[in-house]
């Protein structure tokens, strides 16, 4: 009747408010050069493009902690940017870093957790930084 299969319908256009539109893995020059398809006209926010930047460093913090090689990709970075934009500092997103990857690297049962899509997750990651001042907990390696 009215039901439409799903190979039928078109996909959606990614959302204007998307801060990495343009690229899978940002060029050299991503964080200078204004993106035209963001934000209206060529421009990218001041304070965008500085999250961004953070986001960056925050992702290459993780790789050298966990010993990981994440591309800095949208999915990546954007979870990260979100944190900035609620107001969390770069301070405690290392903080965040350097503790689970203190609970959890080397542990079967923690170390695959130790990726950005779990660290940063918006829920995960208040309750992250509320463990932050308190010793940390290891588990059993196994």
């Amino acid at each position: 009747m009215g039901l439409k299969k799903i190979a039928d319908t078109k996909p959606t256009e990614p959302p204007a408010t998307n801060l990495f539109p343009c690229a899978i893995d940002p060029p050299p020059d991503f964080f200078d050069e204004p993106c035209p398809h963001c934000n209206g006209p060529g421009k990218v926010p001041a304070k965008v493009a500085e999250f961004r930047k953070v986001a960056l460093t925050i992702l290459m913090f993780l790789n050298e902690k966990a010993n990981r090689k994440y591309p800095a990709v949208a999915a990546n970075l954007e979870q990260i940017v979100n944190r900035l934009k609620e107001g969390y500092t770069e301070t405690q997103l290392r903080q965040v870093v350097a503790r689970k990857c203190a609970e959890w690297k080397g542990d079967d049962w923690g170390d695959k957790y130790l990726r950005p899509a779990t660290l940063f997750n918006r829920t995960k990651f208040a309750n992250y930084v509320g463990e932050l001042g308190r010793p940390i907990e290891t588990r059993r390696k196994s």
